[in-house]
């Protein structure tokens, strides 16, 4: 379990990075704007919002993406996990 901003602040961190190594190149450079989770067996993340509960389930190459949404980052639930991700990567 993790808060939601903890989670998603990787994707804001690493498009600073990129713009500010880009330099006056940054709008060629790609925005990530999810995450994608790979797991080694099939798995689930919830995150219980104020309005409803978001499920994701791992698909048929045991990953999960989600794409990082402003209105939960204010909001900022607990995002709960069934397994411990093998990793995690910032993606399109």
């Amino acid at each position: 379990m993790m808060p939601y901003k903890d989670l998603f602040i990787v994707i804001e961190d690493f498009n600073q990075f990129v713009k500010r190594m880009a330099g006056a190149m940054s709008f060629f450079a790609p925005k990530t704007s999810a995450l994608k989770f790979q797991f080694d067996q099939p798995a689930t993340i919830e995150i219980p919002a104020n309005t409803k509960t978001h499920r994701y389930d791992t698909d048929s190459d045991q990953a999960i993406e989600i794409k990082m949404s402003s209105s939960l980052m204010t909001e900022n639930p607990t995002v709960v996990f069934s397994i411990i991700p093998a990793s995690i990567e910032p993606i399109k």
